[in-house]
């Protein structure tokens, strides 16, 4: 009889695609996340072409595509003229950007007296260089990324002092990413990130 129940349970596990040996079983492959935009294009900001007039109806975001690797668009975040993504690439999640950048918004450290407008997804390096990137939030014409060790980094538009710099004059190092540095938020791992049209916010917790 425990021969038969024996067998009766291989049988059940072999129906449910469980195996009954020790061997390691390798998980599924996650899902790509593929990015598709439309809409209005002056800027850019759909990631696609300037002169791409069919923004009408969703669209692939090309740049993105790549059937020979496992990517993944993990956030996306549009704001009034310019989109910034996080994508899963092999062991680190990069950041790009596109669209208007006159306020240094795409955080590409042009130079301040003549930012250029990107129309394709376009690395954001700098500070962000090798780092995990978690989160991203989107002002009016500024931005602020959260890494997975829980720091801040901004750039864009700051003379409101959304930038979290102290500064509100207007310097080259707005227009690439840099690390917030504040007395509050020292021994703090920040968790979450949000950006209003000229302010910022996060929720952050004790580090242990």
């Amino acid at each position: 009889a425990d021969g038969a129940d024996s067998d009766e349970a291989q049988a059940m596990m072999q129906r449910l695609g469980v195996s009954g040996s020790c061997e390691s079983v390798e998980p599924p492959e996650p899902l790509q996340r593929f990015l598709y935009t439309w809409g209005d294009n002056n800027c850019g900001q759909l990631g696609r072409s300037n002169g791409d007039d069919e923004g009408d109806v969703p669209r692939l975001v090309k740049a993105f595509f790549n059937k020979h690797r496992n990517e993944s668009v993990m956030r996306v975040r549009p704001s009034l003229g310019e989109s910034v993504a996080i994508q899963a690439e092999e062991v680190c999640c990069a950041m790009y950007s596109w669209g208007d950048n006159y306020n240094g918004q795409l955080g590409l450290n042009d130079d301040i007296s003549a930012p250029q407008s990107r129309s394709t997804p376009t690395l954001i390096q700098g500070e962000l260089e090798g780092l995990v990137m978690k989160d991203v939030a989107c002002g009016e014409n500024h931005c602020l990324a959260l890494s997975s060790e829980g720091h801040i980094y901004t750039w864009g538009e700051g003379s409101e002092g959304q930038l979290g710099t102290g500064e509100t004059d207007p310097v080259q190092g707005w227009f690439a990413p840099h690390k917030v540095e504040a007395a509050d938020l020292a021994g703090m791992r920040v968790e979450d990130v949000a950006a209003g049209q000229s302010f910022c916010a996060c929720i952050a917790v004790e580090r242990e």
